[in-house]
């Protein structure tokens, strides 16, 4: 049981924030009074507190990179640094994401922005990726559409 300074309630320990800095590793106020607290200071300064997190964000890519990987894929830091940091299509090293199917959610790796795009824009369909890469090295049939398409 702790006592919040700013309700003057005594509450249980599970109704404290976690903070490693205090000798108890509990936060000062209650959980309740902190969201009020920060609903106060946001409704003060609102640009302020959007530039603060825009500075945070660009300082810290990594850990917002693993809060991503944790939140949308249910990976640990460990799962995240454990994947390759390279393209697993065109092996690029930068601007990576975490690749996973629609269907399964299963993670495949790690592709870059413009591969994962494509892979998107193909809606990961094999057989349309196949038939790109026909075009692509001159294998296409020109007239594969010709009976159902109509232009009018």
């Amino acid at each position: 049981m702790k006592l919040c300074p700013t309700c003057q309630q005594t509450k249980p320990a599970t109704d404290f924030y976690a903070d490693r800095r205090r000798s108890n590793g509990l936060h000062t106020y209650c959980r309740a009074c902190c969201k009020t607290r920060a609903k106060g200071r946001y409704a003060a300064d609102p640009e302020g507190h959007k530039k603060r997190h825009r500075d945070w964000v660009s300082r810290n890519p990594e850990r917002v990179k693993l809060h991503k990987a944790r939140s949308a894929y249910g990976i640990s830091a460990e799962q995240y640094q454990g994947l390759a940091k390279v393209c697993v299509i065109c092996g690029a090293v930068d601007n990576l994401r975490i690749d996973h199917s629609h269907q399964s959610g299963r993670i495949r790796g790690m592709l870059c922005d413009q591969c994962n795009k494509g892979l998107g824009f193909f809606r990961d369909n094999p057989a349309l990726l196949h038939r790109a890469a026909e075009y692509i090295l001159g294998m296409a049939k020109p007239d594969i559409f010709a009976a159902t398409y109509d232009p009018a």
